[in-house]
Formats: structure tokens, C-alpha cells, sequence
């Protein structure tokens, strides 16, 4: 046996073990760091959600501006006999339109399904920022005796 093992099996080890995390839980998470960590946690969600969903909105706009500038170059190529397009460069078209269809559907669902987790994510985080700051317990370490209270 080692001795981390002759600590860790004795009473002794589970009080030290009980004393260290104590001593942490109490001198390196005020209530103010706790506060702030939460703060500082709904600040970078939320940041990260607005990206993600204008990088949503820009793709979808670039793919729609790419999808009319095919049709467009398309249907200026084409040869027209009496008022009507060729049968492939029609199809053609048809394909592009499908396509723009397709991704209109799919930012739609992205925007139904990541506009509310951002707009709560935000209001969390404003609620947060707003919210008085937290005032630390009387005795935060309890390590040391309260002096009110005699033995």
C-alpha cells in the first residue's frame, strides 16, 4: 500500500478529503464568481446563438442570390422558339428552383427552432445583468469560527 491508499482507507482521509472540499467550495466560489460565471456563461451562449443564425440567414440569402443568377443565366441562354423554352434548359430551371425551395424550407425550420432557445437565452442574460449582486453569507469560510457565536 501507498500512501495515498493508507490516507484515502483510514478515517483520517475522508476527513481530509471533507476538510479540502470544504476549504474549496467555500474560498474559490463566492457567491459573486458564481454570479459572474453565470453572467459571463449566458453572455457566450448567447453570442454564439446570434452567430449561428445569421450565419443561418447569410447562407440562405447567398444560396437564394446563387439560385437566381443560374436561372437567370439559364433562361438568357436559352433558345426560345415560339415564346417557349427548350425542354432541358426548362427542366434546368425547374432543378434550381426545387433546390431554392429546398433551402427556404430548411432555414425556415432553423429559424422556427433557434429563435426562441436565442430570444431566451438573451432575456436570461439581460435578466442576469440587470439582477442586484448577490450579497456573500455572513461567514463564508468555515474554517473560521463565527465571532457572534461563543463556544
Amino acid at each position: 500500500m501507498n500512501d495515498l491508499e493508507k490516507t484515502l482507507d483510514g478515517q483520517e482521509g475522508v476527513a481530509s478529503i471533507e476538510r479540502l472540499w470544504t476549504i474549496l467550495n467555500s474560498a474559490y466560489q463566492p457567491v459573486e464568481f458564481r454570479s459572474n460565471l453565470k453572467l459571463w456563461s449566458a453572455a457566450l451562449l448567447a453570442l454564439a446563438l446570434w452567430i449561428i443564425l445569421a450565419k443561418i440567414a447569410l447562407g440562405q440569402f447567398s444560396s437564394s442570390q446563387d439560385f437566381a443568377g443560374k436561372i437567370a443565366s439559364q433562361a438568357n441562354s436559352a433558345q426560345v422558339k415560339d415564346g417557349k423554352l427548350s425542354p432541358e434548359i426548362a427542366e434546368k430551371i425547374q432543378i434550381v428552383k426545387q433546390a431554392n425551395d429546398m433551402v427556404a424550407s430548411t432555414a425556415q425550420n432553423l429559424y422556427t427552432f433557434l429563435t426562441p432557445i436565442v430570444t431566451a437565452v438573451t432575456g436570461y442574460f439581460f435578466v442576469a445583468a440587470g439582477a442586484p449582486a448577490p450579497r456573500a453569507p455572513a461567514n463564508t469560510n468555515p474554517a473560521q469560527p463565527d465571532p457572534s457565536k461563543k463556544p
